[in-house]
């Protein structure tokens, strides 16, 4: 398959692995999340020893003190993000099976034994770790609200899902269409595109740029 042109529903900075592929293999990028995101005001106060972080956003939007906390997060990618902007921080738990979130709920439940953890979360998570923590330790903390932001996407040869939200807000002004490869970045992504009735999506091996690019090589 000879792919000309790529969306992706997230922003990516400019010296992204993914946006230097495309520049040096002619792929026209267009990077851009279909939604928007509002900071909560919330509890900064947290007593408990973990937080846990399922995405960068989360991090970011999270105000509390985590000098003295133990981090733990969801995918290398995201701990590397954390590293990249506050090398002082080290997290000691990073769950790798990205796209089996049951896998690493059942890793982190080990690892935390008896430990209190608290769960940053946007307003449309699936809560698909924090689940299966028992009540008795866990805490949970809205701390930024997600809108959707529809915009229309040009026919592309590969459109790239990065969230269930970003489908929904996709199909609002956007037409699936026969002749797009659609990739999902996640399970929970995938089930919202297959019960959308999408055709021809792939769902990678893992939910990170590497793997993305990995397959767009197998395909080009």
């Amino acid at each position: 398959m000879k792919i000309s042109s790529l969306f992706i529903s997230t922003e990516l900075p400019k010296d992204n692995e993914l946006r230097l592929f495309c520049l040096e293999n002619n792929i026209e990028l267009r990077a851009e999340s279909l939604l928007s995101f509002d900071p909560v005001e919330h509890n900064s106060v947290f007593d408990g020893e973990v937080i846990f972080f399922s995405s960068i956003r989360c991090f970011q939007y999270y105000k509390g003190d985590i000098r003295n906390k133990i981090l733990a997060v969801y995918g290398q990618g995201t701990a590397n993000k954390i590293l990249k902007y506050h090398p002082e921080l080290k997290t000691q738990f990073i769950g790798q099976e990205t796209n089996n979130p049951e896998t690493i709920a059942q890793e982190l439940v080990s690892w935390l034994e008896n430990r209190t953890v608290l769960f940053p979360l946007g307003s449309k998570s699936l809560k698909s770790i924090s689940k299966f923590i028992s009540k008795s330790q866990l805490e949970e903390q809205i701390v930024y609200t997600t809108q959707l932001n529809p915009k229309t996407i040009n026919t592309v040869d590969v459109c790239v899902f990065t969230s269930p939200s970003n489908v929904e807000s996709y199909l609002q002004v956007n037409e699936i269409l026969k002749d797009t490869l659609y990739i999902s970045w996640g399970k929970s992504t995938y089930k919202k595109m297959n019960d959308a009735r999408f055709k021809n999506v792939v769902l990678l091996e893992e939910s990170s740029n590497s793997s993305l690019i990995k397959f767009l090589k197998s395909e080009y």
